[in-house]
């Protein structure tokens, strides 16, 4: 009978390719483009014009082999990186004749002209940079006729003109910086086309009018910076991610917004702070109104400069700022919230209105005389009735407890409960040991709520998964949450993270967590050198960790759990960079019985890691060859044909058919047609066992 958790399966193959796939060459995505040899002796004297390669000599049939050139097995030339090569002098109009040119760099170096209209004529361009020269003139209207262009970059250099409105024709483009140039005229609105757009830079220039509405149509767009330029008019923000300010978090993944030096006005949408920036820079333009602000709605930036506009009224109590923080130079009024003094005088120098305790600024003033008087009264009056309440509460909770054999220790009526540190984790502890939460030790957000580190008074490190106050009020997040408590108060295993306690209380709802040092798999695989550190064995052993975990959770747990979210993000390393799986806010309890279901849940995406040299060691290679036939076998569309989670955690503890080819000659297609990529679970297990007999019959010979 097929296993009926195939689901989490199949993710965890994802999670193994991910870790093992870069070990096999890269397929070619397309066929070489036929050329024929007039084509060729066309690209022969091109070159010879360009007058780039002037040290060679005359003999053009040799041109593949000079610096800076790649051609196609045809011989046709397909890229030209000569950047940084000192090459000066104009680009001929004769450089249309490199029809197959995909890739062409000239960056850091001393071009001088204007940029010929035949550039327009190289449609199979692919990325176009030209900074960092001395290019004059306006951009050509024909490169409108790049449609498969995905990076331009024209910046650091003397062009002058408008932007072209064809450049909107640009739909695959993904980098668009135009910067540091004399670029005039207004912000063209065609290029609200370039859906696909991730970067866009256009600072430092002399554009003018307003920004345009079709701006919002750019969803994906992670930085825009249009700064130092002559705009003028109100940001169109409800355009920005949709019509409507319920859709605003269509516009999650924009990191980076700069409008500085420009000529802006009206006010600031709250829909602009509601966006989870990391840098917004309004600086230097003619904004009016108050600092946007929601009650009881945190807002976080790295980096905030709102200097030398025209606010108004009071600094937000929950405006939270981790580095730059500028407000001068407005007209902002009313006390500078404690958390912000930590910030020089600097920071909001020129509001004259604004007072407390920074130097330079005036404290703030006491109350007046006839609402001391006021207080005076009220306040004996008020504690009677605190300690009458707080009188019959006791009286009422001594009764409570008559009736209730040993509780779990409470806090404020709801549950607070400690596993495995023997109660000497207290409430108090927890709130000391991060300052009410205090943003200085979060170290990460996940699907709901976000991860705190924290120090205790006995000096063990734990980590805290908070959920946010307006999250509980989500019932997803508030159920999720829940769930997580009730599935890791229930299971013990090594290489799932371990639970110390929960807190389930209606001001504050937190998860203690077991430490892991290195953090998700996820962000150890984006950084080259953390990655470079997970040799080959080393990211064979998180696989076999993560499919232990996965097959204690759906055979040694009754009922069976799965996980249904399993990814790089929900695999935790710790200092030994051993593997913990994590985050159970969308696991689910299953009946055996029950029939098989296929279905997407939890995180979507899946980012390579990065390359590592081929293994040397025979029997690395091994593993690495079975890892990746293990995650074709979990990829079988069938999901009866898939092997169960017990029987993948079983077979990584064996050992493996040995490597009968070296490791470069091994294709994929040998290692879908694997003996293990078969039919059923009995077949599996019986090649499995010849497997092992035919490995101690060869290591006994």
């Amino acid at each position: 009978m097929a296993s009926p958790f195939c689901c989490t399966t199949r993710v965890l193959s994802y999670v193994s390719i991910a870790l093992v796939v870069t070990i096999f060459p890269t397929l070619g995505t397309g066929s070489t483009r036929l050329v024929t040899t007039s084509e060729l002796e066309m690209e022969a004297k091109a070159i010879l014009h360009l007058g780039w390669w002037s040290w060679h000599s005359n003999d053009t049939h040799k041109r593949c082999s000079w610096v800076g050139i790649s051609c196609n097995e045809a011989g046709s030339i397909t890229s030209i990186d000569c950047s940084r090569f000192a090459v000066s002098g104009s680009i001929s109009p004769q450089i249309c004749a490199l029809s197959s040119l995909e890739h062409l760099d000239l960056s850091y170096n001393n071009i001088i002209g204007e940029l010929p209209q035949s550039l327009g004529k190289l449609t199979r361009l692919k990325g176009l940079n030209l900074s960092r020269n001395f290019v004059e003139g306006s951009i050509p209207s024909g490169c409108g006729n790049l449609e498969s262009l995905k990076l331009l970059d024209l910046s650091h250099n003397r062009i002058t003109g408008p932007i072209p409105s064809t450049l909107g024709n640009l739909t695959t483009l993904k980098m668009l910086n135009l910067s540091k140039n004399q670029i005039s005229g207004p912000f063209p609105s065609t290029l609200g086309k370039l859906t696909n757009l991730k970067q866009l830079d256009l600072s430092f220039n002399q554009i003018t009018g307003v920004i345009p509405r079709e701006i919002g149509n750019l969803k994906d767009l992670c930085e825009l910076n249009l700064s130092k330029n002559k705009l003028n008019g109100s940001i169109p923000f409800n355009n920005l991610i949709g019509p409507i300010p319920s859709q605003i978090g269509n516009c999650s993944n924009l990191q980076e917004l700069s409008l500085s030096n420009n000529h802006i006005t009206g006010s600031i949408p709250f829909e602009v702070f509601s966006c989870p920036h990391y840098t917004l820079d309004l600086s230097h333009n003619f904004i009016e109104g108050e600092i946007p602000h929601q009650f009881d709605n945190d807002l976080y930036f790295q980096v905030l400069d709102l200097s030398h506009n025209n606010l108004t009224g009071m600094i937000p109590a929950y405006l939270w700022v981790s580095y730059v923080l500028n407000l001068s130079y407005n007209s902002l009024d009313g006390p500078i919230p404690g958390h912000l003094s930590e910030f020089s005088s600097d920071s909001f120098w020129g509001n004259k209105y604004l007072c407390g305790n920074i130097r330079g600024f005036s404290p703030c003033p006491s109350t007046s005389s006839n609402k001391l008087k006021i207080v005076e009264i009220i306040l004996p009056v008020l504690c009677f009735l605190a300690f009458l309440a707080l009188g019959v509460l006791l009286f009422l909770r001594s009764r409570a407890k008559d009736n209730i054999p040993e509780p779990n220790v409470t806090k404020n009526g709801d549950l607070f409960s400690i596993l495995n540190f023997d109660g000497r984790i207290a409430f108090e502890d927890i709130i000391e040991a991060t300052n009410d939460f205090d943003i200085r030790y979060c170290i990460g957000t996940g699907g709901y709520g976000s991860v705190y580190r924290a120090q205790l008074p006995s000096g063990k490190i734990v980590a805290l998964k908070k959920l946010h106050r307006r999250e509980a009020e989500v019932l997803a997040f508030d159920k999720s949450f829940k769930n997580e408590a009730k599935i890791l108060s229930e299971i013990r295993q090594k290489n799932i993270v371990k639970l110390h306690g929960f807190c389930l209380h209606n001001r504050c709802m937190f998860l203690i967590y077991e430490y892991m040092a290195r953090g998700s798999l996820f962000c150890v695989l984006a950084y080259d050198n953390e990655a470079m550190e997970l040799d080959w064995t080393k990211r064979v052993k998180i696989i076999k960790d993560t499919a232990c975990a996965l097959s204690y959770l759906h055979h040694d747990c009754h009922p069976p759990i799965v996980h249904r979210d399993i990814s790089s993000n929900n695999i935790l390393l710790n200092s030994n960079l051993e593997a913990c799986v994590s985050d159970f806010g969308t696991a689910r309890l299953i009946d055996p019985d029950s029939s098989i279901q296929t279905m997407l849940v939890g995180t979507y995406g899946y980012i390579a890691p990065p390359r590592l040299p081929l293994p040397s060691d025979r029997r690395v290679a091994k593993d690495i060859v079975f890892a990746t036939t293990m995650a074709f076998a979990c990829l079988r569309s069938n999901p009866n044909f898939r092997p169960a989670m017990k029987c993948v955690s079983q077979v990584f503890l064996s050992r493996k058919r040995p490597v009968a080819d070296r490791l470069q000659a091994i294709s994929l297609l040998q290692l879908k047609e694997h003996g293990l990529y078969m039919d059923d679970e009995a077949k599996i297990q019986s090649q499995m066992s010849g497997d092992i007999v035919e490995l101690h019959a060869s290591s006994s010979s």
